[in-house]
């Protein structure tokens, strides 16, 4: 490894699921990494933690974890969503729930809600306590 490159820390592995953390980063490929979200996190650890990646959990089995996201990450400034099942904009509502976002990416893949037209909108209007910057990498434009 070279010196000064972070290092990736599995917080829990099997067949189905990986949680990882590498740098600021939470990364939970799997319905079962969630049970990351449960482990002991020392105070230095979770705040450390800005973004979080989500792949492969239907954004349905995100919603009830978001709450512990919003006290346990409490620097969390970003979120990003792949292949997680997002169809509806009332499902972006919840979303409602964490303490605050700079950014929020969406990618199309394996999440439907993207391809409707006032998605960006919605989520303008229904997260504007945030003001958040970017969405899907793009600098956000008001309503």
């Amino acid at each position: 490894m070279e010196a000064g490159s972070s290092s990736v820390q599995s917080l829990s592995l099997s067949d189905s699921h990986l949680a990882e953390l590498d740098g600021d980063t939470l990364r939970l490929f799997g319905l079962g990494a969630l049970e990351a979200l449960e482990r002991g996190w020392g105070v230095q650890t979770a705040d450390a933690v800005t973004v979080i990646t989500f792949r492969y959990i239907n954004f349905d089995a995100i919603v009830p974890t978001l709450p512990r996201i919003r006290v346990k990450f409490s620097n969390l400034l970003h979120l990003i969503f792949l292949e997680t099942n997002i169809s509806r904009l009332p499902q972006l509502a919840a979303l409602a729930q964490v303490r605050r976002l700079d950014q929020l990416t969406i990618h199309p893949e394996g999440n439907p809600v993207v391809s409707l037209a006032l998605w960006r909108s919605f989520i303008i209007y229904r997260l504007h306590h945030f003001n958040l910057q970017r969405i899907n990498g793009q600098e956000r434009i008001g309503v």
